[in-house]
């Protein structure tokens, strides 16, 4: 319209042409009727870099250490909840304003063109700049929350991160216990790994919410304009800006980045756990079967008393070690693990004895056996030289045996007061 009202001054009209005032007139109109087109233009087009820009400073990764305190760690199912809760928060905030952007965009059509289809062919390369615009948005949003989220996992490990001292404190809490013969966790390993992957995987999966525009045009994809047509009717066949974003090798280096963290830590976790291991014959050996073995060797009392001292220093070191480790995003709870451990220390010292104790009362019972034929032989009555050289030999042979006797009798009696 304004090259149209400018024309005839650049072609037919000169300072000498008549009504020039009335052509200065109409010019000046039409100059303050495109000034305020574009004026409205660019209202419209802030509104919408504004919500591009919302979209930009979008984290959908809310500080975990908001939802709990370090002496109440959350599990992994309610850290789960919480962030999940978070970026469905943020992501429809994002979701409506990203919908207004259509609306304002006829709203320019219905200026420059006229009309208010969404999809005026004077305005393709302005619909492709913006949806250009909203993807990049929508790229940094994804980014900006996986590198968050790699933050607060502590999976980073950048030398420079940990000598400033931002290592953070972790976010859940396993528990390690006995299962059988093996140390294992709860929540399982794969149970976390799968669960923090979903954490990602959302963070990505939300693009799927925002359809792409129609070619040349502002306004969302259906199933009807696909070509060729989808076999069935799921919305999945509808193009998304999830297809190029989750394809984007910077959100490809950083997904894999945040998970070779996680693997690490889970490496350092079973590490940790391993070394528990060198108390698993507490656990994994046959009980009865090597008591019954060690019952065949004849240990003294003073051998199964330094056994019984360890399994003692045993159960009381195991008060001394950390009830917690913390490794990365992970608080270990030890505590189970602990408690089995002393449990099963316990079971050793009571089979073994049960041993001691019915080896002891065989010895017993041999040496009070001993004794009451010593008895009956002294009682024996005496009615000639030979009855009293019979005596009279049974009390030397006392006399021979009696540090035998004594011997044997301590041994039994410190064998006593050991299984006190």
């Amino acid at each position: 319209y304004l090259d149209r009202v400018l024309d005839p001054g650049f072609k037919t009209l000169n300072w000498n042409s008549l009504g020039i005032p009335e052509f200065i007139q109409k010019c000046n109109a039409a100059i303050n009727e495109f000034h305020s087109m574009v004026k409205q233009i660019h209202k419209n087009a802030q509104i919408i870099n504004g919500v591009v820009n919302l979209i930009v400073g979008t984290c959908l990764v809310k500080d975990p250490h908001t939802f709990t305190t370090r002496s109440e760690l959350l599990d992994i199912q309610e850290l789960f909840d919480n962030l999940e809760h978070y970026r469905n928060e943020r992501i429809d905030v994002c979701f409506r304003k990203y919908h207004t952007i259509a609306p304002l965009l006829k709203k320019i059509e219905g200026i420059v063109c006229e009309t208010n289809t969404g999809k005026a062919p004077r305005l393709k390369t302005y619909y492709y700049y913006w949806e250009r615009k909203i993807f990049k948005a929508l790229q940094r949003m994804v980014l900006t929350s996986l590198s968050v989220f790699q933050s607060f996992l502590n999976v980073h490990h950048s030398k420079s991160a940990q000598a400033a001292g931002k290592k953070k404190p972790p976010l859940f809490k396993i528990i390690a216990s006995l299962a059988a013969s093996d140390i294992v966790t709860s929540p399982a390993m794969g149970e976390i790994q799968a669960t923090l992957s979903k954490v990602m995987r959302n963070i990505i999966e939300t693009t799927k919410m925002f359809v792409r525009w129609m070619d040349g045009a502002c306004i969302d994809c259906t199933l009807g304009e696909i070509s060729p047509k989808p076999t069935d009717d799921s919305d999945s066949h509808i193009p998304t800006f999830f297809n190029d974003i989750s394809q984007n090798s910077q959100v490809m280096k950083l997904q894999t980045m945040v998970y070779q963290g996680i693997q690490k830590t889970f490496f350092y976790v079973n590490k940790y756990l391993e070394s528990w291991n060198r108390f698993s014959s507490l656990w994994r050996l046959d009980k009865q079967m090597f008591i019954e073995k060690l019952a065949t060797k004849n240990l003294t009392w003073l051998e199964y008393d330094k056994r019984f001292e360890e399994y003692t220093k045993l159960i009381r070191g195991i008060d001394n070690y950390p009830q917690e480790k913390d490794i990365d995003f992970v608080c270990v709870d030890c505590n189970p693990l602990l408690a089995e451990i002393q449990k099963e220390t316990r079971v050793w010292i009571t089979g073994e004895g049960k041993q001691l104790s019915e080896i002891i009362k065989h010895r017993l019972f041999k040496l009070d056996t001993r004794i009451k034929k010593f008895e009956d032989e002294l009682r024996k009555s005496v009615e000639s030289i030979e009855d009293l050289k019979f005596v009279l030999s049974v009390i030397d042979n006392m006399r021979s045996q009696s540090m035998d006797i004594e011997i044997q009798y301590r041994e039994i009696e410190h064998c006593y007061a050991t299984l006190r």
